[in-house]
């Protein structure tokens, strides 16, 4: 379990084959929805769970007592769902391929080994990193109309007005 999972994840074969399935959570969430109401509701408002082969029962819950049957139900519901054919997209990583994608909105794991041995790169990035960089961006692009030691103390949020008032031509 993590304090601060990671938003933006990536990998990059070197070396050897898999096959790697990616859902959408999203889409499932949706599906789920359309089909069973009520378990939908069980699932996003008392059952918080993490998917995933890392755990024992590809999962747990964090349902209280009371509301763990119906919370499994729609926790199994959610797998099922996720399994099908209509829901998953198979790709086969090669030396040189690279993913990236956003951790909370794609399922994905390793289906398996095509090709031995299998070696590549995984990175993820924290959001604060990306927030470092936007905000480095921001003030980059700011500092043609306003000193750049006066903007560094600014708050994210400022920095984002001011850049929307240069873009939209508004004077600051």
């Amino acid at each position: 379990m993590y304090d601060q999972p990671v938003q933006i994840m990536g990998f990059y074969g070197l070396e050897g084959k898999s096959e790697n399935t990616w859902v959408s959570a999203p889409a499932v969430l949706k599906t789920l929805k359309d089909e069973d109401p009520q378990l939908f509701t069980e699932l996003v408002r008392k059952a918080p769970m993490t998917v995933g082969r890392v755990t024992r029962i590809y999962g747990f819950l964090t349902a209280p007592f009371d509301d763990f049957k119906q919370a499994r139900l729609a926790h199994q519901k959610f797998q099922q769902i996720m399994r099908r054919d209509t829901h998953q997209l198979k790709l086969v990583l090669k030396p040189g391929d690279m993913y990236i994608w956003d951790n909370f909105r794609l399922l994905h794991g390793r289906e398996r080994v095509l090709e031995v041995p299998r070696t590549g790169i995984g990175q993820t990035v924290p959001e604060q990193v990306v927030a470092d960089l936007y905000r480095d961006i921001q003030i980059r692009h700011l500092k043609r109309y306003i000193d750049e030691k006066w903007l560094v103390h600014l708050p994210a949020q400022q920095l984002r007005e001011m850049t929307k008032m240069i873009e939209t031509g508004r004077t600051l």
